[in-house]
Parts: C-alpha cells; sequence; structure tokens
C-alpha cells in the first residue's frame, strides 16, 4: 500500500475525503494526492501522522498494523482513568488469558 493509499485508508475509517482531510489539516488542495508523484515534507507527514495517531513509520510502511493497534490503545489509555485502565487490563486479561504469559 502506498502512503497515499494509506492516508485515504485512514481517512476513509473517519468518514473523511482526502479534500476535507487536506483542508483541517491546513494544506493546500491536492497536496496528498501529489504525493504519488513525490514525497512530502516532514512537518506536512508529521500533521497527518499525528492526526491520525499513527507513527510516522506506519504511514511509511515501515511497521505494521499491529503497532498501529497498539498506538491506538496506549492513546486510549492515556486519556483514561486509574479505574478505567485497571477494568481495560482485566477485559484483556480475560478475553486473552491463554495468550497471557505469567510475570
Amino acid at each position: 500500500m502506498t502512503l497515499v493509499e494509506k492516508i485515504r485508508s485512514l481517512a476513509k475509517e473517519k468518514g473523511l475525503s482526502l479534500p476535507k482531510l487536506e483542508s483541517e489539516l491546513g494544506l493546500g488542495n491536492g497536496t496528498i494526492s501529489r504525493w504519488n508523484k513525490s514525497f512530502p515534507n516532514t512537518d506536512k507527514l508529521e500533521k497527518v501522522a499525528d492526526y491520525f495517531h499513527v507513527s510516522l513509520d506506519y504511514l511509511l510502511g515501515r511497521s505494521s498494523q499491529l503497532c498501529r493497534d497498539m498506538q491506538r490503545i496506549e492513546t486510549a489509555r492515556n486519556k483514561m482513568s486509574k479505574d478505567d485502565q485497571e477494568r481495560m487490563m482485566k477485559i484483556l486479561e480475560l478475553s486473552f488469558n491463554d495468550y497471557f504469559e505469567e510475570d
């Protein structure tokens, strides 16, 4: 998947078109589509990564979907109260108990 395809997919998950995403990020119309032919500058790429809470490595295809999922979980966890964090861990442990190793 190319960089533009990956961004288009992330935007679609949020119900956004590329023009709407570009507008929200303060990018010129057609900026992201042009990245099929030229590489974006780091500042613009960081805006996209920050918007979607993903790493630059994920956007550039240097990390897996698992890394993205873990980042999303960590972002959500950081917004939770301590009680909710503990509840989340209990749910994960109950759901995936067979896969957890004992410390």
